[in-house]
Parts: C-alpha cells; structure tokens; sequence
C-alpha cells in the first residue's frame, strides 16, 4: 500500500472492512502524512473507529487538505465522536479560507495552502442519536461544504431531532446527493423531510429506503417534489409502503427515470 502512495499523485484510499480500529489507525496515520501523494479520498466504511480515531482522522485532514471525500459508514463514532469530526472539520475550513500560508521564498516560488473544504462524508451506521443529530444539523446549516451525505440506519428515533436536521437543509444550498435508507422515519419523519424539500433547490439525488413509508409520507413527499425548484435525478423508495398509481406518479416526476421501487402490499 505505501508503495502505491509513494509513486501515485492521486489516490482514492479504500480500507473498507479491513479490521481498522483506533490503534491501527494511529500507526497509518502516521505512515499517510508521510506520503507525497494528494489522497484525495478515505474510504473506511465497515471498521472498528471510535471517538479516539476521530482526533486522529483530523490530524489526518489537517496534513492532507486536498482530502475532499471521507466515508465512515458502519464505525463505532456515536453523538461524541460526530461531534468532534464536524467541530474539527469546521475549524479546519475556516482556519484555511482565512489563514493562507505566508512565503517564504522568492515570491514566484509561493504556492498558497490549499483550502479544506470537505465535500463527501458518511456518518450512517454509527449509533448517531438525537443529539449527534442535532449537531449535524447545525454543521449543515452554517459550515457544510458537503455535497454528499450519507446517514442511512441513523439509530435516532427523537422526531424533534430529525425535524431540526431536516430544518437545516432549507438553508443548505450545497448538498446535492442524500442517503436515508433504513431510518424509519414514518410518514411523520419524511412529512417534515418533504417540508424541507419545498424550499431546498440543489438536492438531485435522494434515496429513502426501507423507512415504513405509505401514503401519507408518499403523497406529501410527492406535493413538495412537485412545488419544489430542484432538479430530481434520482429517487430510490425500495421496501416501503408506496401503492402502484403513487409509484407511477413519482416515475414521471424524475426526470431520467432512475427510480427504483419494490412495493409492499
């Protein structure tokens, strides 16, 4: 693996399911920082990382700023360890955007620090309660540059904290790709999803599988989809409870027709 960092000018890093926990990862930590290569991707879906890991995955962002994606799906983070990513990747982005590194040298040979802005993240499948969601919400809200957000079996089962999260995507203008798979948000859950909808213009791509949705949920999703100024791609509503004529409506909605749909009775 460090052979390919060293002779590689950019990388996208996969270590999906490989047995990671804190303590590795201080150890490849160390090793990456070392590397030339610009890792412009971090896939660590399906490990054993805790709060303990995060501190380490920031000093990781903090060496490599041109990391713009970070997958996490299926660690062990909870409400504390979101908490210190989201808190440490704001401070990172505001302290690029405001602090360039001053030369040193002659100045045609100044090259500025780049910006961090971290623009791919998923935090599904981490134990994420109503007060780590609460946090996320305020990160979306006021110092997101995330275009993709992956949250499916997001264990929160506080409506209120969902609606505070789903307020923050009114104002959110970046965001273009969300996952909510397997949240079971209900009818009352996704209602005030599609409130947000009624207002957010970049959403293009929404997946809401498996989240005991019927026809309520549906047709209020339906109506704000209809009323809203974005521009669907995708809509993914497998594993709920969606009648055919429903279905068939939301398939002439979404423009390319990438919708997919398996129906209960």
């Amino acid at each position: 693996m460090m052979e390919v960092l060293n002779t590689s000018d950019e990388v996208e890093l996969v270590l999906r399911n490989t047995g990671v926990t804190d303590e590795l990862l201080i150890s490849f930590v160390a090793a990456l920082k070392n590397s030339l290569s610009e890792v412009t991707l971090v896939n660590l879906n399906l490990n054993h990382i805790g709060p303990p890991g995060v501190h380490v995955l920031l000093d990781l962002l903090q060496a490599k700023s041109e990391i713009r994606g970070l997958l996490l799906f299926g660690n062990h983070l909870g409400d504390v360890g979101v908490q210190i990513l989201l808190s440490g990747v704001t401070d990172l982005q505001e302290k690029t955007a405001a602090s360039p590194r001053m030369p040193t040298y002659p100045r045609q040979f100044y090259l500025s620090q780049p910006s961090f802005a971290l623009t791919e993240l998923d935090l599904g499948g981490n134990g994420i309660g109503s007060e780590g969601l609460r946090v996320l919400g305020t990160f979306i809200r006021y110092h997101s540059q995330l275009q993709y957000l992956g949250l499916a079996q997001t264990c929160c089962s506080s409506m209120e904290a969902w609606y505070v999260f789903f307020e923050s995507l009114k104002v959110n203008s970046k965001l273009t790709h969300i996952i909510l798979d397997e949240n079971n948000l209900g009818d009352q859950g996704v209602k005030q999803f599609a409130e947000a909808l009624k207002i957010n213009e970049s959403l293009r791509k929404i997946d809401l599988d498996h989240n005991n949705l019927g026809e309520v949920g549906g047709n209020a999703l339906f109506e704000a989809l209809s009323r809203s100024q974005c521009s669907l791609e995708h809509l993914s509503l497998e594993e709920n409870y969606i009648s055919t004529a429903l279905m068939s409506k939301f398939q002439q909605m979404v423009k390319t027709n990438d919708i997919h749909s398996t129906l209960k009775a």
